[in-house]
């Protein structure tokens, strides 16, 4: 059997003989945002990268500087978001999981299938051309349930 190995940018490698369909490498898969506080330059990105992409079961790291993050996708079965934490905080930064994504998409889906409404000012309409128009952007429009247009009250 030929070893079958994941890179930095989640690709399998050529030698790979399928040890597990691309379903089961995705359920492996989950992401985080860190903190990272006292990175300077892109001297500090790389440094961070070298140390962690080559850690078993980092998947990909994405250092934004400017706002001191991290987005970290990796396998937990094999390392956690917040070994990667202490290990970057070992290198000098101080470092902390600020959100494990895969913990919220339940949350997520929840809130998306929740029904909401808001009131609109619709400024510019002068007849029912006017209203109708409207009615065929919105109403096709992913999420909406339901739009009534009021020409006299512009909503």
């Amino acid at each position: 059997m030929s070893e079958c190995a994941v890179t930095a940018s989640n690709q399998l490698n050529d030698n790979c003989n399928s040890g597990g369909s691309d379903a089961q490498l995705n359920a492996r898969k989950m992401n985080s945002w860190l903190q990272i506080n006292g990175m300077t330059c892109n001297s500090c990105v790389n440094n961070i990268k070298g140390v962690v992409l080559p850690i078993d079961g980092v998947l990909n790291i994405e250092i934004y500087l400017e706002d001191s993050k991290a987005f970290l996708t990796y396998d937990p079965t094999l390392t956690s978001d917040h070994t990667i934490a202490n290990r970057i905080d070992d290198m000098g930064f101080e470092c902390k999981v600020i959100d494990n994504i895969d913990d919220h998409i339940n949350d997520i889906n929840e809130w998306k299938e929740r029904p909401s409404s808001a009131w609109l000012e619709i400024l510019g309409m002068t007849c029912m051309s006017c209203v109708n128009n409207i009615k065929g952007v919105v109403e096709p429009m992913a999420g909406v349930r339901n739009i009534e247009i009021y020409l006299k009250e512009n909503e």
